[in-house]
């Protein structure tokens, strides 16, 4: 689940997010866009449960390389304070 303390809007094809705690913004598109709309209002962080996600959404090609990459971007919305809750991803 996203931070008490971070707010994020989607405009059109993007999405921005401000992390009032650190004063931080961001600006993410495409599948990331989703993955956090779909992590907001998630209980639980689950590689497993957001990959199946996005492949029921998106035409994944490569299922292993989609796990690295959700989990890499998991791993970083964790460590910049965004995601609270789960866990390291590897």
């Amino acid at each position: 689940m996203l931070e008490q303390r971070v707010l994020y809007r989607k405009y059109v094809d993007y999405l921005y997010i401000l992390n009032m705690n650190t004063s931080k913004s961001y600006v993410f598109e495409g599948i990331a866009c989703d993955l956090i709309d779909y992590l907001s209002n998630a209980k639980n962080i689950d590689v497993e449960e957001i990959v199946a996600h996005i492949e029921n959404d998106y035409e994944v090609e490569n299922p292993i390389q989609m796990h690295e990459e959700i989990s890499d971007f998991v791993n970083f919305l964790q460590a910049e304070g965004i995601l609270i809750g789960g866990k390291n991803y590897d």
